[in-house]
């Protein structure tokens, strides 16, 4: 989480965001090391296409992700586009429609890449949503992490424990990692999907 958000920080052309799913509008990153939560995936996109930086978004347009689970991005997208307001130009999604209906309820596409002008790319299996903040410790309760309601699921206040791992490249591989939304961007997406919103803008 540190690396991404300091990678969004210094990004100056191009930013590369491959993501299952997302929570944009969570607090999961912390503009203070060692600080609480305190930055939305929101407030790193804005602050990125308001410096001119073009950020690229490869969705997925599953019966599973999208549709008949509870990880459907449409209202997702749009709000980042409404925060970017007039920078809007900057922001570029798109979703990967290569598999039919029928074969998306089974096969749900799991790239998790985020690649910062193509220098440097962060790969593995970490999506920007509420239990993949944790510590190596798994403390509860941890005021570092993101907060939740308490109830009988999350007596802590935390999310339940995550483990997970991500690794990072730099060099000319991450420019290949960039390459995965570029074919896929030109191959086999489209602007539009099975009851898609207007979130989505073609090339």
């Amino acid at each position: 989480f540190r690396g991404v958000f300091h990678n969004f920080q210094a990004a100056t052309h191009e930013v590369v965001i491959m993501p299952f799913f997302i929570k944009p509008s969570l607090k999961m990153f912390s503009s203070v090391d060692g600080g609480p939560a305190d930055t939305t995936l929101t407030d790193l996109i804005v602050q990125a296409v308001k410096r001119g930086v073009h950020v690229w978004i490869l969705g997925w347009d599953s019966a599973g992700s999208e549709k008949f689970l509870p990880f459907h991005q449409d209202t997702l997208y749009e709000s980042l586009f409404v925060a970017c307001g007039e920078d809007h130009d900057h922001l570029h999604l798109m979703l990967d429609t290569s598999r039919s209906f029928l074969a998306s309820v089974y096969y749900l596409p799991h790239i998790k890449s985020y690649v910062f002008d193509r220098k440097i790319a962060f790969v593995g299996g970490l999506d920007f949503a509420e239990n993949r903040l944790d510590s190596p410790q798994h403390l509860r309760p941890d005021p570092l992490l993101v907060q939740v309601t308490k109830d009988v699921d999350h007596v802590t206040g935390n999310e339940k424990p995550w483990q997970d791992v991500m690794v990072r490249i730099d060099g000319p591989v991450a420019e290949h990692v960039a390459m995965v939304l570029i074919e896929r961007w030109w191959t086999y997406c489209k602007s539009e999907g099975y009851l898609r919103s207007q979130a989505t803008r073609p090339l």
